[in-house]
């Protein structure tokens, strides 16, 4: 059938966006998202695979010749390989029926790196839930098993690529435990979610030329507390910390260093970078307070929409530091 209106190379993609639509909605009604799932025969598919339809083939070809020889020992044959697919049926079946699970959170991560969403599979039957094959959609797949104890803990990978919430939606599980003959699957919501942060890129503060030099490296900054040391001049050092004594002996140009920290470098501000970008500044931002964090020094953040007065701590950090992953989206719950 032609489509007037629509190219011949667009339509494939359109059916087929038409029909993972219609199949996401079904999959809402019949599966829908919970923090825990339960699998049951109302969350269970199961068909054959490629091999077992080969196998049926073959039991059917036996079933004909039979018949046709009248050949009893071909007959009973084909009744136990028949009867032996059917079990498959029941055990591929049973391997999933009665498996919970649930979500065990996920580390937040920086775009960029993969995010390992852990989830919780048990079983009040142990002899479920072997040879499981759990994978997000155009990601790398994992395999996990029951233990004694019917439990077992998995961790999905997803790879990021952009900050803000991770929301992967649905994750395939399937098995073809025992036979391979049968391919029981589902398809679980658990509401997986994940906080993704800026990729943290150095980038000196514009607004102090002191950092932009790098002597902050050594964990000494321009202040007006404790004399630190005198180094040599560098270039854009600012001529009031010029030890002009010095120079007058002739001993070359010298630049005095104070231990402490000024009120701007206390400060994570976005408008301390005027020349880059929003995502470049936001990873300047990000870089910043995870480097005050790992110096345990106390900051503050300022954005175009607000404020973080100074602090520290865990909490403090990844307040800050989700403040800056969220800056700018419509979604940001």
């Amino acid at each position: 059938m032609n489509i007037p209106f629509l190219p011949k190379s667009l339509i494939p993609g359109c059916l087929e966006a038409l029909i993972r639509k219609r199949v996401g909605f079904w999959l809402e009604k019949r599966i829908p998202p919970s923090d825990q799932v339960v699998l049951d025969h109302r969350r269970i598919f199961i068909f054959p695979t490629f091999n077992g339809l080969m196998f049926l083939g073959v039991v059917a070809i036996l079933f004909l010749a039979g018949i046709n020889y009248e050949n009893n020992l071909i007959m009973a044959l084909c009744f136990l390989l028949a009867g032996l697919f059917l079990n498959g049926i029941f055990a591929t079946y049973r391997n999933l029926s009665g498996l919970c699970l649930e979500s065990a959170g996920a580390a937040p991560v920086c775009t960029g790196e993969s995010i390992s969403f852990c989830l919780k599979i048990s079983s009040a039957n142990c002899s479920t839930g072997q040879s499981l094959q759990l994978k997000i959609p155009r990601q790398d797949s994992v395999m996990g098993s029951l233990n004694l104890e019917g439990q077992s803990l998995v961790s999905l990978p997803f790879v990021t690529q952009q900050r803000g919430w991770c929301k992967p939606g649905r994750f395939h599980l399937q098995t073809y435990y025992p036979l391979g003959l049968i391919r029981s699957w589902s398809w679980v919501d658990l509401q997986l979610a994940c906080l993704v942060y800026p990729q943290p890129t150095f980038c000196p503060k514009q607004n102090s030329s002191e950092e932009g030099l790098g002597y902050e490296e050594s964990g000494l900054q321009e202040g007006v507390e404790d004399f630190a040391e005198l180094r040599n001049y560098r270039l854009g050092d600012s001529p009031k910390h010029v030890d002009w004594k010095v120079f007058a002996k002739g001993r070359g140009l010298h630049t005095k260093t104070y231990q402490g920290h000024s009120g701007d470098s206390q400060w994570v501000d976005w408008f301390s970078w005027p020349a880059i970008n929003q995502e470049k500044r936001l990873s300047a931002m990000t870089y910043w307070i995870i480097r005050h964090a790992k110096k345990q020094e106390t900051f503050g953040l300022r954005l175009p929409n607000g404020e973080i007065p100074p602090g520290c701590g865990e909490a403090h950090v990844f307040r800050a530091l989700k403040t800056v992953a969220l800056f700018g989206l419509i979604n940001d719950e």
